[in-house]
């Protein structure tokens, strides 16, 4: 009878002193006193006139989870704040409000429970309703600035040898094309460049005609990385996704230079150009009709100009192709 008491002791000693351990199993559930938070917060500061986003938050411990709802961004309104529900940013000091939660059939949280926040520590209140531990923390203040304006530039040299285009629509001046626009690190802005007749694209240049090649292609970007965090910028801040496309983040202004050089290739052509007279126009597009409807004799050369979407057939949709790289002044090049 004695020794079963003592047994019976022994294992009462032993359950209470598991569950006195901090950070230990408890029946079968842990014990969090201590969570690290990281948010990509320092991306997307407050700026006036942006459009509000929502961070991110990387927890140390993956049975803490960010509440599905209790997370949003707050202004200070006097000695408040409050919650603030308007799309953009305006004059203002903000703060976001994060809330997170545990299941307890997977672990349980002591309260207080200690909380890093992007490098800050304090003690945080938690609850205990219907089966979920919550807890709620506040970022750092943030004062909205004001939003800076940058300008692009992308410039033929040397002039007259081809244009530049801000994305795919032409401007007025074809020699010089110019993008303003606010800072913004999510988004990129785009200029395209095509030969004039007589003369091919070289290379995009940084800062000034005799500038820094740009040589950074989007496939060297992807292949020196696994994985992209989406709510940060690759780098470098420009690179190029084809010869004569280059792309530029929207964090500052650029000076771009699009260099072109002599066609010394005597067996390249323009696409489109029906009539061999090293331009494309209206004239082609009616030679392509002409074709289409049988009354203009088609060869492996016109087939090769001619057919502008690659379908084996020159016909009406071709004729309005060539029509519109006539009007926008788009060259293509191809060897016959």
């Amino acid at each position: 009878m004695k020794r079963k008491i003592l047994v019976m002791f022994f294992v009462m000693v032993a359950f209470f002193s598991v569950i006195n351990v901090s950070n230990s199993k408890v029946l079968g559930v842990q014990t969090i006193d201590n969570i690290v938070i990281t948010t990509n917060l320092s991306d997307m500061r407050p700026v006036q006139g942006k459009r509000k986003q929502t961070p991110t938050a990387f927890i140390s411990n993956s049975n803490v989870k960010t509440s599905s709802s209790g997370c949003y961004w707050m202004k200070k309104n006097g000695s408040s704040w409050q919650y603030y529900s308007t799309a953009t940013f305006s004059q203002g000091v903000f703060k976001y409000h994060f809330r997170f939660e545990v299941s307890d059939s997977v672990a349980s949280l002591p309260n207080p429970v200690t909380v890093t926040l992007d490098g800050r520590t304090s003690k945080v209140e938690t609850l205990h309703s219907s089966g979920v531990y919550y807890f709620s923390i506040d970022s750092e203040e943030f004062e909205a600035t004001e939003n800076e304006v940058f300008t692009a530039t992308a410039t033929v040299t040397p002039e007259g040898t081809g244009k530049v285009y801000y994305g795919s629509r032409p401007y007025e001046s074809a020699g010089t094309s110019t993008f303003t626009y606010a800072e913004n690190k999510t988004d990129l802005g785009t200029f395209t460049c095509f030969a004039n007749p007589g003369y091919v694209f070289k290379e995009w240049r940084l800062g000034s005609p005799n500038g820094s090649p740009v040589t950074i292609t989007e496939e060297q970007i992807k292949a020196s990385r696994e994985e992209v965090d989406k709510n940060k910028w690759l780098d470098p801040d420009v690179y190029i996704d084809s010869k004569d496309t280059v792309h530029f983040k929207l964090t500052q202004g650029y000076k771009l230079y699009a260099v072109f050089e002599r066609d010394t290739n005597p067996s390249r052509k323009l696409k489109g150009d029906l009539n061999l007279d090293d331009l494309v126009n209206s004239t082609d597009a009616a030679i392509a009709l002409d074709i289409y409807k049988g009354s203009h004799p088609i060869t492996e050369v016109s087939m090769i100009l001619g057919d502008m979407n690659g379908d084996n057939i020159i016909n009406s949709t071709d004729a309005a192709m060539i029509l519109d790289a006539f009007k926008l002044g788009v060259n293509t090049f191809v060897t016959i």
